[in-house]
Formats: structure tokens, C-alpha cells, sequence
């Protein structure tokens, strides 16, 4: 029930999103109504009694369609959606910095391991889902609308700092080190996600966070989870 009524309220609210230059309640309540019950997995439970495969993967590709339908209708410029080389320079640089403060920060506080996995169906499954799945659909929510909602109305820094807050306190109900809310996590995802609003910021290519976002994740999941 849950999954075909948060579906019909974030298509209402789509419908009743206009080309307007403010945030109003219909861009809150499509925010809500999409990312927020995805979020909490309500999605993938109903999917996972389906009996389809890959729930999270069907239910991040709904939100993704849905995402991409919201952009539209509010006319959002998601900037230069290709491959450049400045693209591919902010990506690598981005990249390196990130690792080099949450791979040290992570050890140090427990909350990374070194553990690899390496088995090549391993490798090649978290590969697709994060690059896929989970870095397009939080990518396309937290820099593509939020970020770029907030900009209209407040100058980058501002937008970029609570775009970046709203991504990072998502993970409080996360309780991967038995511990909640799990501030280290909140932590964590507060730094990456500036260096995903930075790097957003200086290309302007919605392409370039979501790399970033996919091989921090499955640089974490094969190595460090």
C-alpha cells in the first residue's frame, strides 16, 4: 500500500509542479514522497514480496525515472551532462582527496576495516550497483534538485552547505557499527557529500558527482567494508 501511494503523490506532484523559479510545497512534497519512502525502504520491502529480483536496484531505477521526469517539468539544468577532460580532471582530483581524508579518518575511528573481497562476481555485482543504482539516484536527488532548487533562491555556498547537511543526516537511521544514530556515519557522508557538491559545483556535469559517489562506495564495499 505505502509503495503505490507514495508512487501516485510523487506523479500528482510532478503534475502540479510548474516551470516557477521558487521552492514551493509541491517540490517538498515530491522529495517526501519519492526519496523519503525510498529511503526508508518501504519500496524495497513491497518489491522484495513481488518476488522480483534485485529490489533496491528496480526500486532505485523508479526513483531515478521519477527524478529525471521532476527535473524536467521544473526545468532544472542539471549543466553539460557529457564526458570532458576538466570533467575528468575535478572527478580524479575529487576522488584522491576524498580518499586520502575518509580512508585514514575511517581507520582510525573503527568505522573501516581493511577487509577485501575479491572475488570477480563480487567486484563486478557492487560495481553495477553503485554506479548504476545508488549514486545515480542520490546524485540526481541531492545535487540535481536539491542543490540546484536551494542555488535559485540563496547563492552556491549556502545551497551547497544544506544540500550536503540533508545527504548526510539521511544515513542517522544507518546503524552500521551497531550504534545509533551512527554519528561517524553522519560524519563520513557529510565530507564526502561536500566533495560531491564541490566537484558539482566546478563542472557543472551531474556526471561527474555521481563517478565520484560510485567509486567511493565500491572502493569501500570491495576493500574496506
Amino acid at each position: 500500500m505505502v509503495f503505490w501511494v507514495s508512487i501516485a503523490i510523487s506523479v500528482f506532484a510532478i503534475f502540479k509542479s510548474k516551470d516557477t523559479y521558487k521552492i514551493n510545497h509541491w517540490d517538498a512534497l515530491f522529495l517526501l514522497s519519492s526519496w523519503q519512502v525510498f529511503n526508508l525502504g518501504y519500496w524495497q520491502k513491497y518489491l522484495a514480496t513481488t518476488a522480483v529480483a534485485n529490489p533496491y536496484n528496480i526500486a532505485a531505477v523508479i526513483l531515478i525515472l521519477l527524478s529525471i521526469w521532476f527535473i524536467h517539468r521544473r526545468k532544472i539544468n542539471l549543466g553539460k551532462v557529457e564526458f570532458s577532460k576538466k570533467s575528468a580532471l575535478i572527478a580524479i582530483l575529487s576522488l584522491g582527496i576524498l580518499t586520502k581524508i575518509l580512508i585514514p579518518a575511517g581507520l582510525l575511528l573503527g568505522f573501516l576495516k581493511f577487509n577485501p573481497r575479491l572475488e570477480p562476481n563480487h567486484i563486478i555485482s557492487t560495481a553495477i550497483g553503485y554506479y548504476l543504482f545508488v549514486a545515480p539516484s542520490e546524485e540526481l536527488i541531492f545535487r540535481g534538485i536539491i542543490f540546484n532548487l536551494l542555488e535559485r533562491h540563496f547563492n552556491k555556498w549556502p545551497a551547497l552547505f544544506t544540500s550536503t547537511a540533508l545527504f548526510a543526516v539521511i544515513y542517522t537511521h544507518l546503524s552500521g557499527n551497531s550504534t545509533f544514530p551512527n554519528w561517524q556515519y553522519v560524519g563520513m557522508a557529510f565530507i564526502a557529500g561536500l566533495v560531491y557538491g564541490i566537484s558539482y559545483m566546478k563542472s557543472r556535469n551531474i556526471l561527474v558527482p555521481i563517478f565520484i559517489h560510485g567509486s567511493v562506495d565500491t572502493i569501500w564495499r570491495i576493500f574496506l567494508s
